[in-house]
């Protein structure tokens, strides 16, 4: 198998990557017949490490890609923050307002720039908070990932190099819990992430030099995605730091079970609907954890289970057609931002 399977099938990954995190987003009985895929679903907050990985090797594309070496960091940060931007003012702006309402102006610029995460653990939009730091920290990342690192005379390995980044992320984390517990247990969510980002960045250039992985590789991801989804996460519960260290190398073997299947079977009309959902996949998950919050707090009063399959259904019905709606108008906004001088 090639890795430029996870660039050929970007798009339908980014798909399935938001509708298992908006699947995860709903705790309703399932059917016994169906519980093997409840047990799948419910690894669904992986989904993000999912988009992560596949950001981090974007990042490389587009990073290493541009030729034009004045200016470089600076285009490279105002294409990804008018694309991350765009959609996060077009509906956190009125999201926020109404979830301050009656609370003042200090409540709404709290949440709407993004304070209320480290102070109060906030976490509706933390991706967009996670996404704008990562992508600043990126350049940096690139530069120690590009340099021939040497040991004793000897080079160090550019996969070796990334797990050193990795173990480094980690251990951080480890350090902000122990002496700042409130303020990682209030960011822990987006802290943690950085671990799978930084896989992704490694793993950009072997995917755009197409690098092969073997057969006993492709059967071990299935193994493990087997393994991890039906007993692993089942029978053990990990303290909550540990359970996201392990979603990294989870989401890495679901994208390459994923690309396998894609390239060996047609299924034509089904990653045409995962392209659809990939091509809207921020906007689409924004839309929905917003119109989930404010269904909640609608339903409050009301004795219908906000967490039954119907009403769950109506907010992503919703979502998509929100997110399909104002799609080309953020894609017209941002590429008229990007092409003014």
């Amino acid at each position: 198998m090639n890795l430029k399977l996870f660039s050929k099938y970007r798009r339908e990954l980014m798909g399935i990557a938001c509708l298992w995190i908006i699947a995860y987003h709903n705790f309703c009985d399932w059917p016994r017949a169906l519980r093997p895929l409840k047990w799948f679903v419910n690894r669904g907050n992986a989904g993000v490490d999912v988009f992560l990985i596949l950001s981090g090797i974007g990042l490389y594309y587009s990073f290493s890609g541009s030729k034009e070496e004045k200016g470089k960091v600076r285009q490279f940060y105002k294409r990804r923050f008018v694309r991350l931007l765009i959609p996060y003012i077009l509906f956190a702006l009125p999201y926020y307002m109404w979830a301050a309402n009656g609370h003042g102006i200090n409540r709404f610029l709290m949440d709407f720039f993004q304070i209320s995460l480290p102070l109060k653990g906030m976490v509706t939009t933390w991706y967009i908070t996670a996404s704008a730091v990562f992508y600043l920290l990126f350049p940096l990342i690139y530069v120690i990932l590009e340099k021939q690192w040497t040991f004793k005379g000897k080079p160090i390995e550019r996969n070796t190099v990334t797990v050193i980044l990795c173990v480094l992320a980690a251990l951080m984390c480890r350090i902000i819990l122990r002496f700042w517990p409130v303020f990682f247990k209030n960011c822990e969510i987006a802290l943690t992430r950085l671990v799978p980002f930084l896989a992704g960045c490694g793993l950009g250039k072997a995917v755009k030099e197409g690098r092969e992985i073997s057969k006993t590789m492709v059967f071990s991801s299935f193994v493990f995605v087997f393994v991890y989804v039906c007993i692993f996460m089942r029978e053990i519960i990990l303290p909550t730091f540990w359970a996201r260290m392990s979603f990294t190398p989870f989401a890495l073997s679901v994208l390459v079970v994923f690309s396998w299947i894609f390239e060996q079977f047609e299924l034509a009309k089904l990653r045409s609907m995962f392209r659809f959902f990939g091509d809207r996949s921020l906007e689409l998950y924004l839309t929905h954890v917003m119109i989930k919050r404010v269904w909640l707090t609608c339903l409050k009063d009301v004795t219908i289970d906000p967490w039954s399959f119907t009403p769950y259904l109506c907010v992503v019905i919703l979502s998509v057609i929100i997110s399909t709606l104002t799609h080309p108008l953020i894609q017209t906004i941002s590429s008229r931002i990007l092409t003014t001088k």
